[in-house]
Formats: C-alpha cells, sequence, structure tokens
C-alpha cells in the first residue's frame, strides 16, 4: 500500500496513475530548528526565478532560486523578518517584497535583488493589530 505525501510536500502528477507523487523535499527551516515547526507563505517572483518561503517559529523568509530547466530548488539565504510572519507579498515588478508579524504589528519592506534573491531590509511599518495578510494592489 502506498501513502500519499504530506500535504506540504511539492507534488507532482503521475499520469500513468493519475496520483502525485513527491518530487523532491526541501526544507525551509533555518539550521536552528524551532520547537514548532510553523510554515506560512508561499510566493514566486514574476519571472519565476525565485521562491519565498515564511516560516513563522522562526521569524524567517527562507530565499530559493528555481532552476529553470527542472524546477528544482535551492537555497540561497534564510532572512529574519518580522515576529511570526504570516503573510507577505511580492509586488507585480518583482523587486519588492513585503512581510507582516502578526505578534510584532508591524510590516517590513525589503528589496529583492533581481540577480541574486536576496532581501534587503528598507523600512518597517506600524500596522494594526496581528496583520496576518498582505496584498498589493497596482491602482491607476
Amino acid at each position: 500500500m502506498r501513502r500519499a505525501a504530506p500535504a506540504n510536500w511539492p507534488c507532482l502528477p503521475n499520469r500513468n496513475r493519475r496520483r502525485f507523487h513527491t518530487a523532491w523535499v526541501i526544507s525551509a527551516l533555518p539550521e536552528k530548528k524551532p520547537d514548532k515547526i510553523w510554515a506560512a507563505d508561499l510566493h514566486l517572483t514574476p519571472d519565476g526565478k525565485f521562491l519565498y518561503a515564511s516560516e513563522r517559529g522562526t521569524s524567517t523568509i527562507a530565499v530559493f532560486r528555481v532552476d529553470p530547466a527542472d524546477g528544482t530548488l535551492a537555497l540561497i539565504e534564510h532572512t529574519a523578518t518580522e515576529q511570526q510572519p504570516r503573510g507577505f507579498a511580492i509586488d507585480p515588478t518583482g523587486r519588492y517584497l513585503l512581510a507582516v508579524g502578526q505578534l510584532s504589528d508591524s510590516m517590513t519592506s525589503y528589496a529583492i535583488d533581481p540577480a541574486s534573491g536576496k532581501l534587503t531590509k528598507l523600512k518597517q511599518y506600524p500596522m494594526g493589530k496581528n496583520p496576518n495578510w498582505v496584498e498589493i494592489v497596482n491602482l491607476p
């Protein structure tokens, strides 16, 4: 009997059996593991070159490079961010990432390096209590 991969593992369809199989497993956790593993959000840059994953237990955002040939991921860095990051968003140009922290009640803006994907902190902004979602809207 085969078991399905956990819901949080990247999976690809198996065309013959019309089921999913695990394509690969990669951790978004830094070396020092938290007591509670608590992932929150995933986003790709618009060009598909970089993937970002927030982890609430370590208050970090993991940065991955996406291989254009096969889609595999390579860890670039872990960036410390807001306390207990819940939501974040990447702007439509792929140049900026905005992250909010449920326990910090603030948002930090980051510049995304277009060559490496690394994040550079720009500014922190106060928010209301318990921010947990970010949406970037283009206005006319």
